[in-house]
């Protein structure tokens, strides 16, 4: 009991009840028609990493079933779950599983992390080695550590060089032999198209694509901000976002009213007294639900 009081302390927070208080949030919305839902965690607080972990595994749930439950098989509209700065998000429950069947369903999944130890340490036992095999596409932005140098130089394949040596054939000199004598020989070796520390030093604009069944490109980045359409976007912060329905006013409450019927003058005796009227049970109000917090900002003790 110890232990599962520990467990459920998360669960006295305020900010916490709120959000597991309510379901309010349509997870098949996303399969159905155009929208965004944005996730805000704290990158400081690994304890509420089972929230965010639960929601996109139940996420996964809803959308499949909603996919399984349409003529095509798929969704209406294609779904694409950004999880940037994945370390963060936590573990989700079966994801190697879900990963490699979703695609059929017109879901794709980005998986960003900052190294390949990250997720190596979340998705132990070669969980994480599943991930990487169900992506298609890998790039490679940059790294710093040796572990995922050697990984995406491996993944770069080997190449044929040419192996050119000379050897000099030191002897004692002598009256009648004055030159050295020389040994050349040429042949072919193997190497990596892309050393380790190649891949350590590879340019900040620059970045590696690997898609399955094709040989790795060495290409240059495209910063949005160099598009010509990129003038007209306007930087905000997704905490200044504010959802239409915050703004919206109440539902009126709706009460259901039963007359007294009226009496006749004489009174009848208490034998001949008519049955009690059958008062119908009072409808329920319809309240709106309370949301989390009044803007998207979290409050300061979330």
């Amino acid at each position: 009991m110890l232990g599962l009081g520990t467990r459920l302390q998360v669960l006295q927070s305020e900010a916490v009840r709120q959000i597991t208080r309510y379901s309010d949030i349509d997870l098949a919305e996303p399969g159905k028609s155009k929208c965004v839902y944005y996730i805000i965690l704290d990158d400081q607080n690994s304890s509420l990493e089972f929230l965010s972990s639960l929601f996109f595994a139940f996420l996964f749930i809803k959308l499949v079933r909603y996919a399984d439950s349409t003529p095509e098989g798929r969704c209406k509209v294609p779904v694409n779950i950004v999880l940037d700065e994945m370390n963060n998000i936590g573990v989700i429950p079966d994801f190697s599983r879900r990963l490699s069947t979703i695609r059929s369903r017109s879901l794709q999944v980005l998986m960003c992390c900052q190294n390949l130890p990250q997720i190596q340490n979340r998705y132990p036992n070669n969980l994480w080695a599943e991930l990487l095999g169900n992506a298609d596409t890998q790039l490679m932005l940059g790294c710093t550590d040796d572990v995922s140098a050697d990984f995406f130089s491996s993944r770069s394949g080997d190449m044929t060089v040419e192996v050119n040596s000379t050897q000099t054939v030191r002897q004692s000199i002598a009256l009648a032999q004055i030159i050295p004598q020389y040994r050349y020989t040429e042949g072919l070796g193997r190497r990596r198209l892309l050393t380790p520390d190649e891949v350590l030093r590879l340019p900040n604009d620059e970045l590696l694509i690997i898609i399955r069944g094709q040989k790795v490109l060495r290409a240059k980045k495209f910063d949005y901000t160099s598009h010509p359409y990129a003038k007209g976007c306007v930087k905000v912060s997704i905490q200044d976002y504010r959802p239409a329905r915050m703004d919206a006013p109440p539902q009126a409450e709706v009460m259901a009213t039963v007359a007294q019927p009226a009496r006749e003058p004489d009174t009848p005796s208490p034998a001949q007294a008519p049955p009690a009227p059958v008062i119908p049970p009072m409808v329920p109000a319809a309240k709106r639900k309370p949301t989390l917090y009044e803007t998207a900002r979290p409050p300061e003790d979330f």
